[in-house]
């Protein structure tokens, strides 16, 4: 789980400046073994996708990866949490896809490889119907299956 503080304050910046605003997690590993992070434009316009949050996978290299099977074909979901204080009344928003051997799910050979992932993962108008800003923070979440 991924806590982005001063979300809205972020958002409401890189839209007045058209800037892609983009901003990292810390590296962390799946139960699998990899090392990855998670990475999000928070305007994805500067691309040609106004009105949209992106979202994307950063594989990165560690000393784990010689055991690892190459390329990365685990399929993810990523999670933009709703807030909502009754657990039932949730509306998470979740975009589903699997790896089919691109560049970016291949070994890294650097630090980390190119972000893969979702140019649309969620509207900014969808943002403020539900509960997904609460405190000025949002909460993405990936799952990584088996």
């Amino acid at each position: 789980m991924w806590k982005i503080a001063n979300f809205a304050t972020k958002l409401a910046q890189v839209t007045s400046n058209n800037t892609y605003g983009r901003i990292e997690s810390e590296a962390f590993f799946t139960s699998h073994g990899y090392k990855m992070k998670l990475s999000i434009n928070l305007n994805q316009a500067p691309y040609g996708d106004a009105g949209y949050m992106g979202v994307y996978l950063k594989l990165m290299k560690s000393d784990r990866d010689g055991t690892l099977p190459w390329p990365f074909t685990k399929r993810c979901t990523f999670v933009l949490v709703d807030q909502q204080d009754d657990v039932r009344e949730r509306q998470n928003i979740k975009k589903t896809f699997t790896p089919k051997g691109e560049e970016g799910f291949k070994r890294p050979r650097l630090r980390d490889n190119a972000g893969m992932g979702e140019t649309q993962f969620v509207k900014y108008s969808t943002l403020h119907t539900r509960q997904y800003i609460r405190d000025d923070a949002a909460y993405i979440k990936i799952k990584v299956e088996p």
